[in-house]
């Protein structure tokens, strides 16, 4: 085998040349048995005293075929061509020597004559490929005569005899004569002795006239054998038996040599199925009356293993058995490289990498070692496809002046596929075009119904089955494409697939019933936005019979939805433990700045800072303690309160996050989740693709954070038939108007502006190059995955009364969740990470700021340092994290200092990580925002400064502790009440949470 092996995708069924032949080895093993001259022929008619030569026993009767195994696809008819077109320009002094300098030939190559090739399943039934093959070999003599042997008459009058001879034994053939050898006319003896013995006795010797017919026209044609290639007879079983059946009986002849094509396990099965027809039903029956002691039935399987393969070891031979490797065989002893035409060669390694890139958008040495293995052991035809396809796209051009050329890799990535999609049992046309808005709830449902989850959801080869491993390449490739056409289905993927798929591989949904109910509840098959599928989803999990089940999860925190607090007893253990509100308030109450530190180091760190600013701002702390009055908004807020204390789009943003969730017992109940978030910057994404005019964006990009601000509630899958929109109607018409939102002239200074937030999105929005995204669906799941994991974690390491606060919640889920996204990203492209960074950030921001450093995030845009002349794509994963890491939200959300986080005076991991964040944003939108945030007084109409929601956000208690549950009064029934006129002095305010 040669070190080097080119092969020429342009040429692959263009015209023979040894040099192009990929499989060369096989090849020259096929030449050697092809060429080996017969033995002479044994003197068939010489008698022996009186014994007549036809009952002697055929000395040469052997079978010389050769079989050329290989799976469907793999270039058997290919081989077979080039075979034969070899035979040919040998015969006519045109192929080269270089095959036979090794081979250990006593009297030389022998003269070998090619009859073309036979296909039986293009066979008449009527037609037998015996007398096909005996009219081949008759064109062939006829030919040479006409052509130049004028003087070879007597020759050919001995060839002819031959041929008659044959013919009188044709009648034996199925498909020749009657059915019987015998007719009607052996009643008469006359017949019998004059005609009737002597057809007889042709049939009977058909075999050695075949024989005798061969001979003579090898001799007439000065060849030393005949070769007759046999195609597809393994495709069709009622074609392919008496095939096989011929050559057993007939064509034992040395002098013609067969190439018979096809997979071996076809032809195992082919001859299996004639075996068990020889075993009658009734002779299996019998046996099976028979006593168990004395019956064969038990043995009549193995004893079919056992003529099964003796019947093809008959016709042929093991050493005469030559399997085609895939590519996979060479490449793992030769260096293989691709060209068409005349352009220059491309190794083999680097087409398989640009396809795992640009296809499938894999670049991590693993994953594209993955996908060059499963390419190269696909069949050959199919190997060869894919790479051809990808050709066009391995030069610079841009991806616009490849569109076409990248359609017709996807489609011939499909068309390969094809098959594996079928026996998956999903329509290969839902990939055409996919519809964002609908191909999730497609996948969601197929993976149902066939139980792919686990295994598919991720769609990523895993290399063990080669049909499942097309179909999941063939999705895979279609949502990178529809990555990069639609951003929002990479979010929509996280959240209506990851999501459901890791509750599965976690063993939280372990019968098909509840993955149905929970498809249903979260109405997946729907064109449903991701913000309301996540907020679904937050209500099903919280269900608990008729009652919520109060808690942390990833899908949404328990929070109470307000507009006030009941109880306060269990919202002041949630937040403060066991705190002496009375000794905090004389200290304030004192003014000045000692009193007040005191009073603030006895808070938990996180609550500090939202004290600070309500004292600086002369807030009243009138809250002894007990009751209700003065608890909120000063020492603890609901949903309601924190929107109705907030203004402008900063409340909209505050409570992007929030949601309601609707009991059994209609008794509402707030949750919190940084999946909304995500769900709603899917939501910008679908608004921002598009011809909309910049005006026309900024006014629906602000209808839209208004509306995802307004918490709607949604139902358990026990709780209430319907949701609504907004707040409950007759609930809001006793809550006063700046408690339930209602926007009231406001100072110039009074939150931010109402377009800076909006103005800062559409920026980020347009930073975006989606045409460079290269992301995978097996990236977003490791992402999804990971950052699902470090969420666990994060909740069971918060502390009661210490780092149990919604603030820290958001702010170490969005960490965790960047963290993730930077390191699978960046993984992805084939980097390796380190201890530091390959930590989750749980209890500590330093692993996201080491990967921060790793990237050497600074304040330049994505792309600004990228040479004009580097047409690589290794950052494109990466690019995708800078641009959602400079997300304009974010930085509401985010704790400016670790002190603000845990108390901790060491190093301010926190504070560095929103000086990057501050500058990558500030590169991303050109804008530079300041993030302050005023909260309002609804009684008194004081106002205080925060940097962000950090800290008010803390001050919203979360619900589930068991430390607290005691203390908790249950959810209160929500009935109907009469609409009042609204109090806007804040008095008479009723609860109805």
């Amino acid at each position: 085998m040669p070190d080097k092996i080119t092969i020429d995708l342009a040429s692959m069924y263009g015209e023979f040349k040894l040099d192009k032949i990929v499989r060369r080895d096989a090849f020259k093993r096929v030449i050697e048995k092809l060429y080996r001259r017969p033995e002479d022929d044994e003197p068939l008619e010489r008698n022996s005293g009186y014994r007549p030569s036809s009952l002697n026993v055929m000395k040469s009767r052997r079978h010389e075929t050769v079989m050329i195994s290989a799976r469907r696809g793999d270039g058997k008819t290919t081989f077979l061509t080039d075979i034969l077109r070899f035979i040919e320009k040998r015969q006519a002094g045109e192929a080269p020597n270089e095959l036979f300098e090794n081979m250990e030939m006593e009297r030389g190559p022998a003269s070998l004559y090619s009859l073309g090739v036979v296909d039986p399943t293009l066979i008449e039934t009527k037609q037998n490929i015996v007398v096909m093959i005996i009219e081949k070999i008759k064109a062939a003599v006829d030919q040479a005569k006409r052509a130049d042997r004028p003087a070879a008459e007597d020759h050919y009058r001995v060839f002819k005899q031959r041929l008659r001879e044959l013919a009188a034994g044709l009648t034996l053939l199925d498909g020749i004569g009657d059915e019987s050898l015998h007719g009607k006319e052996w009643v008469d003896p006359d017949y019998v002795l004059d005609k009737g013995l002597d057809r007889a006795s042709a049939a009977a010797a058909f075999e050695r006239s075949f024989y005798r017919y061969v001979s003579e026209a090898c001799r007439f044609l000065t060849v030393d054998a005949f070769v007759l290639a046999v195609d597809d007879v393994d495709t069709s079983f009622e074609r392919g038996w008496p095939v096989l059946e011929a050559i057993r009986k007939y064509l034992a002849t040395p002098r013609l040599k067969l190439l018979l094509a096809g997979d071996m396990k076809l032809y195992n099965l082919l001859v299996r199925q004639q075996q068990w027809k020889q075993m009658t039903s009734d002779f299996i029956n019998a046996e099976r009356q028979v006593p168990r002691n004395q019956s064969y039935s038990d043995q009549i399987a193995p004893m079919i293993d056992v003529l099964q393969d003796q019947y093809l070891v008959k016709i042929v031979r093991p050493e005469n058995r030559i399997d085609l490797q895939p590519l996979t065989y060479y490449a793992e002893r030769a260096s293989i490289s691709f060209t068409i035409g005349n352009t220059k060669a491309v190794t083999e390694r680097m087409v398989s990498r640009r396809y795992a890139k640009l296809l499938l958008g894999l670049g991590a040495p693993e994953d594209v070692a993955t996908i060059q293995s499963i390419m190269l052991r696909l069949p050959m035809r199919s190997s060869l496809q894919l790479y051809s396809s990808v050709w066009p796209l391995l030069s610079n051009g841009s991806r616009d002046d490849q569109s076409q050329q990248y359609e017709i890799a996807l489609d011939t990535l499909r068309h390969v596929a094809s098959t594996g999609l079928m026996v998956l049992d999903f329509d290969e046309n839902e990939l055409r075009n996919p519809d964002p808005d609908r191909i999730f709830g497609v996948f969601a449902g197929w993976m149902t119904k066939k139980d792919l989850w686990r295994p598919m959801a991720r769609f990523y080869p895993e290399g063990l089955e080669e049909s499942s491993d097309l179909a999941a390449m063939s999705v895979g490739a279609t949502l990178v494409d529809l990555f990069r056409r639609q951003p929002r289905a990479i979010i929509d993927y996280w959240l209506k697939v990851c999501t459901i798929r890791e509750k599965i591989a976690r063993g939280d949904i372990t019968s098909s019933e509840r993955l149905k109910e929970l498809l249903d509840h979260l109405n997946i098959r729907s064109k449903e936005e991701a913000l309301q599928t996540v907020s679904r989803l937050a209500a099903w999990e919280a269900a608990e019979g008729q009652q919520i089940a109060r808690g942390i999860r990833i899908s949404g925190a328990a929070v109470p939805a307000g507009p006030r607090i009941r109880e306060t007893g269990a919202a002041s253990s949630e937040l403060y433990g066991d705190f002496d509100f009375e000794s905090f308030r004389r200290e304030l109450g004192a003014k000045s700045e000692n009193s007040i530190n005191r009073a603030l180091q006895k808070l938990p760190a996180p609550l500090r800072g939202f004290h600070l600013r309500l004292a600086r701002s002369s807030w009243d702390y009138s809250y002894s303690g007990k009751g209700e009055a003065g608890f909120v908004p000063v020492f603890g807020n609901t949903l309601e309160s924190l929107r109705a204390g907030l203004g402008g789009q900063v409340a909209s943003i505050a409570m992007i996050p929030a949601s309601r969730i609707t009991s059994g017992q209609q008794s509402d109940n707030g949750s919190y989740s940084l999946l909304r978030m995500l769900g709603f910057i899917s939501g910008t994404l679908g608004l921002s693709r598009g011809s909309l005019t910049a005006r026309a964006l900024h006014r629906r990009l602000d209808q839209f954070l208004v509306t995802s601000g307004m918490p709607r509630s949604y139902p358990t899958p026990g709780g209430a038939a319907t949701s609504t929109a907004g707040s409950n109607i007759d609930e809001d018409s006793e809550i006063p108007a700046n408690l339930a939102g209602e926007r009231e002239e406001l100072g110039a200074d009074y939150g931010t502006s109402n377009d800076e937030a909006v103005n800062a999105l559409i920026k980020w929005l347009d930073a975006l190059n989606a045409k460079t995204l290269s992301l995978a669906p097996i990236t977003l799941a490791r992402v999804w995955t990971r950052f699902s994991y470090a969420f666990d974690s994060i909740r069971d390491e918060l502390r009661h009364a210490k780092t149990r606060y919604l603030g820290v919640l958001m702010h170490r889920s969005i960490i965790a969740f960047l963290h993730a996204l930077a390191v699978e990203t960046y993984r992805a492209e084939g980097n390796t990470i380190g201890p530091k960074v390959a930590d989750n950030p749980v209890r500590s921001n330093e692993p996201f700021l080491a990967m921060l450093q790793e990237l050497d995030i600074r304040e330049v845009d994505a792309n600004a340092n990228k040479d004009e002349d580097d047409d690589s794509d290794d950052d494109e994963e990466v690019g995708f994290f800078r641009w959602i890491f400079a997300c304009p939200l974010w930085g509401y959300f985010l704790a400016r200092h670790e002190e603000d986080l845990t108390g901790s005076k060491g190093r301010d991991v926190a504070g560095e990580i929103f000086d990057l964040y501050r500058q990558q944003s500030r590169a991303s939108t050109g804008l530079e925002l300041d993030y302050s945030v005023t909260f309002r007084q609804p009684n008194d109409g004081r106002t205080a400064q925060f940097d962000g929601l950090f800290f008010l956000l803390n001050s919203v208690y979360l619900q589930g502790h068991k430390a607290a549950r005691t203390a908790e009064p249950k959810p209160a029934i929500r009935r109907p009440v009469v609409r009042s006129g609204l109090n806007r002095s804040g008095g008479g305010n009723a609860d109805k949470s």
